[in-house]
């Protein structure tokens, strides 16, 4: 058994996996008249998306494939890496080792992207449709990247923790998502978001809270990966500026103490007059 990953230009670029699950039946349906080995007749930014793969997961078949002299030099980590090609004029189907498997499918995904390809895993049957010429932008408390890597988004995130309060925001057009940490004791991560094409219009921006950062970080990677934002239909929306976060249990507390200092410091004051009257 291999693990198998499938990278794509899809022609049409529709979204419905109906319609993909069938163009995928009729891309794997080989055709015995066609050599799956060979690169001719495969659409420029696939072909140059093949040809950046296979010099880092070399064919182990067809004209790019390793001479024996070759193979033999390798070590296990790299022959490891040695991928099993399918090669249509619209797909490139590829069988790797399992224990290759979590590198490919980090590579594939994120260099699919860059080429502006879709992406396939079956055996999660998690599909990425092509993204275009996607420039996104990453900014955070510490440093500006131009068309970031997956890595740098990922960085970014690891960085939300500690004492100070910090926060990344990821850009697309005139749209973002944003997530911001405070070191206030709740644990709790908030995300901001505005869909590319709405700022101009005076719609509203969307927030909401999270407590874990792998679930908040998704959403930042999810859009990211795929162009597509999350649902906001649960979310909570303002116009302007964002509100502030909930008060904190500690904040609480502080605001209930001087509450009650201030009732007892009135009280006393309002005994000591009283008493003062009485003796006058």
């Amino acid at each position: 058994m291999s693990f198998d990953l499938m990278v794509f230009e899809w022609g049409n670029a529709q979204r419905s996996k109906r319609e993909f699950d069938r163009w995928f039946e009729t891309m794997t349906d080989w055709d015995l008249s066609r050599s799956y080995n060979s690169p001719e007749g495969m659409t420029p930014k696939l072909r140059a998306w093949f040809d950046e793969a296979r010099v880092k997961f070399p064919p182990m078949n067809g004209p790019f494939a390793l001479s024996d002299v070759d193979f033999d030099a390798l070590g296990k980590d790299s022959e490891a890496r040695v991928t099993d090609y399918s090669i249509g004029a619209e797909m490139v189907y590829a069988a790797f080792a399992w224990s290759a498997a979590e590198e490919a499918e980090l590579y594939l995904r994120e260099s699919a992207r860059r080429h502006g390809l879709g992406f396939y895993n079956p055996q999660t049957d998690t599909v990425i449709y092509p993204g275009g010429d996607r420039k996104f932008r990453l900014r955070t408390d510490s440093r500006d990247v131009e068309e970031p890597t997956m890595d740098d988004i990922q960085n970014a995130l690891a960085a939300l923790s500690g004492d100070e309060a910090k926060f990344m925001t990821l850009e697309l057009d005139n749209g973002f998502m944003q997530m911001i940490y405070l070191p206030d004791g709740t644990g709790l991560y908030r995300v901001e978001a505005q869909p590319p094409g709405l700022v101009n219009l005076g719609m509203p921006k969307y927030y909401t809270d999270i407590s874990r950062l792998g679930e908040a970080g998704n959403l930042l990677k999810f859009w990211f990966d795929t162009g597509t934002m999350p649902d906001f239909t649960d979310w909570l929306t303002y116009s302007d500026t964002p509100p502030e976060a909930a008060p904190t249990n500690a904040m609480m507390n502080t605001i209930v103490l001087i509450l009650a200092v201030a009732a007892v410091v009135i009280v006393t004051v309002g005994i000591a007059y009283m008493v003062k009257a009485f003796l006058a």
